[in-house]
């Protein structure tokens, strides 16, 4: 691939899109997606797939171009971007290539080499270990608190709506078969769920519950594994979260690595004493402080 292309990567929702939009707009250019969940029609749920909004600013491509059941691997896409890359180049204008996907991403940039339909079932994988990310919060809270509270809602949710549409939407149950179940088609006055049309019987829609509750299943079980074997990890970059409140990517590999510590935690290394705050005037907590300025009392 000849040509400039600016390219930025990182995690879902980390705000690649926004700054993706800003510098399309600058330089009067377009967006090329390289997320590996976005290029498939339907699957928004988790995904944060460009809004109507931020697609109307600027051109964007590489968004709903297959369906989940199709076999849609990494060298396809590489293709068909580095396609659209070389009509943008045309123009004159430089792509920006944007995407939490480092192996599709890494196929456009370096030019890795994969046979046609490499990588089949990258798409199930994918969303199995987007699952376990989701299911992170919770298994935490079990693991460290002995508990757990509504915290985590929200991402098991998701994780709910992902496992559900594997199963029922994209066919990738291999009890229940590659088959659409339920339809889409509500009433637009009345709730979604009240308006969902059922097109299965109550003995299939166990079996779905049970495909569902296996994926779960199987993604907490390996998410509370690599907490296991990352606990200490896990305590570092609670620490350092209490005290910072939030941290970038260098940060967090830091943290990871063991080079940035919670303070408590570096004073112990270092063979020292963690020692509590001290009030704001510098005094201490427990003692009433004296007046140098008073005179004394006869």
């Amino acid at each position: 691939m000849k040509g400039r292309v600016i390219t930025i990567l990182g995690p879902t929702a980390s705000g690649k899109t926004a700054l993706a939009v800003r510098l399309a707009e600058r330089f009067g250019s377009s967006v090329i997606s390289g997320d590996a969940f976005q290029v498939y029609r339907g699957m928004d749920i988790g995904t944060a797939k460009p809004t109507a909004q931020e697609r109307a600013l600027v051109p964007h491509h590489m968004l709903d171009v297959a369906d989940p059941t199709e076999a849609y691997a990494v060298a396809d896409y590489a293709v068909a971007a580095e396609q659209v890359i070389a009509q943008i180049l045309s123009r004159g204008r430089v792509p920006i290539l944007v995407g939490g996907t480092g192996l599709w991403l890494d196929a456009v940039v370096r030019g890795h080499g994969f046979a046609p339909g490499q990588a089949g079932g990258e798409v199930r994988r994918e969303l199995e270990e987007h699952i376990a990310v989701c299911l992170g919060g919770r298994v935490a809270e079990q693991l460290v608190l002995g508990d757990i509270s509504t915290g985590a809602s929200s991402d098991i949710q998701k994780a709910s709506h992902i496992a559900r549409d594997m199963v029922t939407k994209y066919g990738m149950s291999e009890k229940l078969g590659p088959i659409t179940y339920g339809s889409d088609d509500s009433n637009p006055f009345l709730g979604k769920e009240m308006g969902h049309i059922s097109n299965y019987s109550e003995q299939t829609a166990s079996e779905i519950d049970e495909e569902i509750q296996s994926i779960i299943s199987t993604a907490y079980q390996k998410t509370e594994q690599i907490l296991r074997d990352h606990i200490d990890e896990l305590h570092r970059l609670a620490g350092v979260l209490y005290e910072k409140e939030k941290i970038d990517g260098v940060e967090f590999q830091q943290v990871m690595d063991g080079n940035l510590l919670p303070s408590g935690m570096a004073a112990q290394a270092l063979g020292q004493e963690p020692q509590a705050a001290l009030p704001q005037d510098g005094g201490d907590a427990d003692q009433p402080q004296e007046d140098a300025g008073a005179p004394e009392q006869d």
